[in-house]
Order: C-alpha cells, then sequence, then structure tokens
C-alpha cells in the first residue's frame, strides 16, 4: 500500500461529479489506510506527521487516523499542531482531536 497513491485517489474522489460515487470511493480508500495504519512505528507514522502538516491531504490523514483505536501517541503533537494551525477549525477536527485524547487514556 503507498499512501501518496491513496491520498491522490482521494484528491481525486473530491473532484467527481457524482458525489455519492465519490464518497463511497473515498470510503473505501480510507478503509484500505486504515487497516493497514501502522502503530507505534515512528518511522512508517512519519508519512502522517508530515501529511497532517500538509493542506493537501491533512484530511484524508485525519480521516485515517479517526478511525484508529487507540490514536499513536507518537501521533498526538502533531494532531495537536494541526488543529491549533487549521484557519477555519472545523466540528471534524474538533471531533478528531477530542477522539485522540480519549484514546490515550
Amino acid at each position: 500500500m503507498e499512501l501518496d497513491k491513496l491520498a491522490k485517489q482521494y484528491l481525486e474522489a473530491g473532484e467527481m461529479r457524482d458525489k455519492n460515487a465519490a464518497h463511497h470511493l473515498v470510503l473505501s480508500i480510507v478503509k484500505e489506510a486504515a487497516s493497514n495504519f501502522p502503530r507505534d512505528n515512528p518511522e512508517k507514522l512519519a508519512w502522517y506527521s508530515a501529511a497532517l502538516q500538509n493542506p493537501e491531504i491533512k484530511w484524508f490523514a485525519a480521516q485515517i487516523i479517526e478511525k484508529v483505536n487507540p490514536v499513536p501517541k507518537a501521533l498526538l503533537e502533531d494532531l495537536v499542531l494541526a488543529a491549533l494551525l487549521e484557519s477555519n477549525p472545523s466540528l471534524r477536527l474538533r471531533k478528531l482531536y477530542c477522539h485522540c485524547l480519549l484514546t490515550q487514556r
């Protein structure tokens, strides 16, 4: 599984005219990525750390991380930073941040 390839597919899905098909494609892409999520392996989690700082693919990374329980401690700081730097913090980002905190207990 190559995360850059899946991220590109995710972005392309967002541009589809058929929003229903796009939604199902996004769910499929996120499910594939989440099922292969690397747990507390800092080397393999580096892609997620970088993605959370990339405005184009941060939501893709966030959707994957939202499916993971517990959220790896190695990503906690990156998630908090992404939330703080977001110019338009949404309910979705706050929800992810709360999910992250709850899984750290």
